[in-house]
């Protein structure tokens, strides 16, 4: 009964509000995917000025995130995480996370050392990586993967993607030119924010 066969794709998802209503406080946050869900697709999107879920895949999800263009988060990029308390009495579930053809651009909101994928919480996470770029603001390469939990929590490499079989993966190098003109609901109309 969760989520399942769902594609997001070429959506504009950026500088979520910081400081407005939400209970917790700061909370700019991109998308959040949540325990469980299957078969999620984020195609061609674009996450610029986040400070967190660029995107965050939950405990057990199985998930793909190719050609998205990632800009100038704050303390994150893309992060999976289990969160134990929310698990009390259910079995941990592996996740499984491909990364295929995304561009990551590291800008003047983020922090040192954020690399373009990181583990947190306590469940182990399956991850494909292929053709990402990571790099930091002026172009020089940042780790593609990190942890930030004390946990027992692992990145297990895989060597076969959790993707659907008809998604075709454009050229990185390209991606960070194309992917502007061609993501939101109306690219011909831009407003000035755009």
């Amino acid at each position: 009964n969760t989520s399942h066969a769902v594609a997001y794709s070429y959506n504009l998802v950026y500088e979520g509000l910081a400081n407005s209503v939400h209970e917790k406080g700061e909370h700019s946050n991109g998308c959040l995917v949540h325990e469980n869900a299957t078969e999620i697709l984020l195609f061609g999107n674009i996450y610029a000025s986040n400070r967190e879920r660029n995107a965050l895949f939950k405990g057990g999800v199985q998930a793909a995130m190719v050609n998205n263009l990632i800009f100038n988060p704050g303390a994150k990029a893309v992060h999976y995480n289990l969160v134990a308390h929310e698990w009390t009495g259910h079995t941990y579930q592996t996740g499984k996370v491909t990364l295929v053809g995304n561009v990551y651009r590291q800008g003047p909101d983020t922090k040192a050392n954020t690399p373009l994928f990181a583990l947190g919480g306590h469940g182990d996470v399956e991850l494909y990586l292929q053709d990402n770029i990571a790099v930091d603001d002026v172009g020089r390469p940042v780790a593609q993967t990190g942890v930030y939990t004390a946990s027992q929590a692992r990145i297990l490499t895989v060597q076969k993607p959790y993707l659907p079989s008809n998604v075709k993966a454009y050229d990185t190098k390209r991606l960070e030119r194309d992917l502007p003109l061609a993501a939101g609901a109306r690219p011909w109309e831009r407003d000035p924010i755009d």
